[in-house]
């Protein structure tokens, strides 16, 4: 049994959300301000109730608030808006049903799941809620005249929240469980003093604002320890070797304090009102079991010659990490409910809110690839077995690189609406008939977790050939910034959030995933022509062009004809390099085009003769005769085995300018006009 979606609607900046949750882990990931922190509040608001998850009206999302407020400035009959989470809970005929009897719908063998909806609501009260505020409004208080209209109703409900909205429990028939639109067919109210909610779903957190300041009387983790024992004071192996170690420690204590009191006890004795006959007045041990369990434990770091050292005196980031098992230790405890009359929840939800504050890169890594095994190893070790399921969210591409790619949930944000997406979903859009084995999407989840899965917290990306590129695009990409920074609406590309990955002819592999999680991506590339033989050679004797990219996006695939020269004719800036969709989506393709330096034309083949051409001093070989018009050509095919070390001399004889009359190195054309495309919103 496991929950199989979360949708939430109407909190904060979740309008209207589905969330598809693996069996065992999901990883929740996304940029910041994509609602990673709002799943958890929400959760915590219905399922852990307590006083720090109390709900407020700033809770409700923009569009809930306006239309409680336009409710009640228009003085409507009622008000039907509420914030609310939807649990669809799938089973087979191996699972104990009895603790969700009460929301089967139906008996029907094919259904195999329930929904359970609860809802924050106005309910009966509305009409109380719009009788007070008016008394509220009209009464003559200076704080509340200075107020307008709409701070009135905010400033109102915010104070007085539970006394008209409450939390109401449902049982729901949906249609399209498996589809992404849910549409409720049915629903019916579950009495509140009956349904038993915790013995449907038990939901603990582990917040990233954890007890790690490192302050040297820090006992963060002695807490935990403490919260552990006290847990386990049931046990009775715990209890029984306890109880003997304290009957003797009161023996031998009553029998210090003796010594330690007598002289008070025989002062005492000399005022009168003790006789011989009557009973003495005695000092005695009474050790308590869960004072010490509570009270007097702590956690140390033994050194290797049995010194010890206070837990503070460890990094933040192995605090961070103890801090983190304990406390699953804590809540996966709590889960079993092992001294305890009632079974566990059916469900039993844990959310960490980005374990990798303070852990350096291999330490989040060692977390992630352990944290599943470390959780099977605790639920194990019980007569009771649990389902747990656990939701982990993150901003650490070190953490999602080791995770399995079907469990990421990536959360991307458009408009100002929210969107989960499950990339178990991406698989389908790659399967056609000419990829009936899905190479290309195997090997975009290999490509992407092991090695640059940056990209999933990147606002844009450039996707770039070779090795030259990638030591030369950083000096490029300051050039570009250094001219555009008198422009007011310019932000410079190095405080944008850009990822730059190696891509060669092969960019078009990632074309589906970018539409998917929905970027701006600039593709640099070559436009690697051909002549009739296949074999590369000047533009101006080409045929086609033997560029994967190129043929995907240009040619629908294929290598024909009129491929080069439709690159050729099409001037790079124009939208016909450009793709896009409603979903955030932009892409441009960047490659050669003709150059001009000191009167000559040029079409350059590759990067390398692109920037020659139009940089001649930066080849001082004098096997080549620069007067021809294709000599950068040539020196290309020359340094094919020295790219890096071209590269490195171009960056430490001079740097990147974009001004034709400047001492630096010129950038190539269709780079630089890229690179402005990418950097503008």
């Amino acid at each position: 049994m496991y929950i199989s979606k979360i949708i939430v609607r109407n909190f904060r900046i979740l309008e209207d959300v589905t969330f598809d949750l693996e069996k065992d882990l999901s990883l929740i990931i996304g940029k910041n301000n994509t609602g990673k922190t709002s799943l958890l509040k929400v959760l915590s608001r219905f399922f852990d109730e307590g006083k720090t998850n109390r709900f407020r009206f700033d809770d409700f999302s923009l569009n809930a608030q306006t239309q409680i407020v336009n409710a009640i400035t228009n003085n409507d009959d009622d008000c039907n808006v509420s914030i609310d989470v939807l649990l669809i809970i799938k089973f087979d005929e191996q699972d104990d049903l009895s603790n969700i009897d009460s929301l089967i719908v139906d008996l029907e063998s094919s259904n195999k799941h329930v929904v359970l909806k609860v809802s924050y609501k106005i309910e009966k009260k509305w009409t109380k809620l719009k009788a007070d505020f008016e008394k509220y409004s009209n009464y003559d208080n200076v704080m509340t005249k200075k107020l307008a209209e709409i701070e009135k109703i905010h400033s109102f409900i915010n104070k007085r929240m539970d006394r008209y909205f409450s939390r109401v429990y449902y049982k729901v028939s949906i249609s399209a469980v498996d589809n992404k639109d849910e549409e409720i067919k049915k629903q019916t109210e579950l009495p509140y003093k009956i349904f038993k909610k915790e013995n449907v779903i038990s939901f603990k957190s582990i917040k990233a604002r954890r007890k790690n300041d490192n302050k040297y009387k820090d006992d963060s983790l002695s807490s935990l320890t403490q919260k552990y024992f006290n847990l386990n004071k049931n046990n009775i192996d715990y209890v029984s070797s306890f109880e003997d170690l304290i009957v003797s420690s009161d023996k031998n204590f009553t029998h210090l304090y003796e010594n330690i009191f007598s002289e008070i006890l025989n002062s005492i004795a000399k005022f009168g009102g003790i006789n011989k006959e009557e009973s003495k007045l005695c000092v005695v041990s009474e050790l308590n079991t869960d004072k010490l369990l509570s009270d007097n434990t702590k956690v140390v770091y033994e050194l290797d010659n049995n010194v010890v050292l206070p837990e503070s005196y460890n990094g933040l980031g192995y605090l961070n990490l103890m801090n983190v098992v304990l406390q699953l230790h804590l809540i996966i405890e709590e889960f079993k409910r092992e001294y305890e009359d009632e079974s566990p929840a059916c469900i039993n939800l844990i959310f960490i809110e980005e374990p990798e504050a303070h852990m350096h890169p291999q330490l989040q890594a060692i977390f992630i690839k352990n944290i599943n095994r470390v959780i099977k190893t605790l639920t194990g070790t019980s007569e009771k077995q649990i389902n747990l399921q656990v939701l982990i969210s993150t901003h650490s591409a070190h953490v999602v690189s080791q995770c399995e790619f079907d469990s990421i949930k990536y959360m991307r944000r458009t408009d100002n609406c929210v969107e989960a997406l499950s990339l178990k979903k991406l698989e389908s859009t790659y399967k056609n008939e000419n990829d009936v084995d899905i190479a290309r999407f195997k090997f975009l989840k290999k490509y992407l977790t092991l090695d640059w899965a940056e990209v999933f917290f990147a606002d844009k990306i450039i996707l770039y050939e070779g090795d030259t590129e990638r030591i030369l695009l950083p000096s490029m990409m300051r050039a570009v910034d250094e001219a555009l920074k008198n422009n007011s609406n310019y932000i410079p590309m190095s405080s944008q959030n850009i990822s730059m990955i190696p891509a060669g002819a092969y960019a078009f592999v990632f074309d589906k995933f970018m539409r998917f999680i929905g970027k701006k991506v600039l593709i640099i590339t070559d436009i690697d022509s051909v002549g009739n033989n296949s074999k590369s050679c000047k533009v101006s004797d080409g045929y086609s062009t033997s560029n994967s990219t190129l043929k995907y996006y240009f040619g629908n695939g294929k290598a024909n004809k009129n491929l080069l020269h439709k690159l050729i004719s099409i001037q790079n800036g124009t939208d016909k390099c450009i793709f896009d969709d409603d979903n955030g989506f932009s892409l441009r393709v960047a490659y050669q085009t003709e150059e001009q330096y000191q009167g000559c034309k040029y079409y350059p083949r590759s990067f390398e003769d692109a920037f020659l051409f139009i940089n001649p001093d930066a080849y001082v070989s004098n096997e080549i005769d620069k007067s021809t018009s294709d000599w950068a050509y040539n020196a290309a095919k020359n340094l094919k085995k020295q790219k890096t070390s071209l590269a490195l001399e171009i960056l430490i004889k001079k740097n990147f300018s974009v001004q034709e009359n400047d001492e630096g190195w010129q950038i190539p054309p269709y780079i630089k006009e890229g690179l402005e495309w990418l950097a503008m919103d």
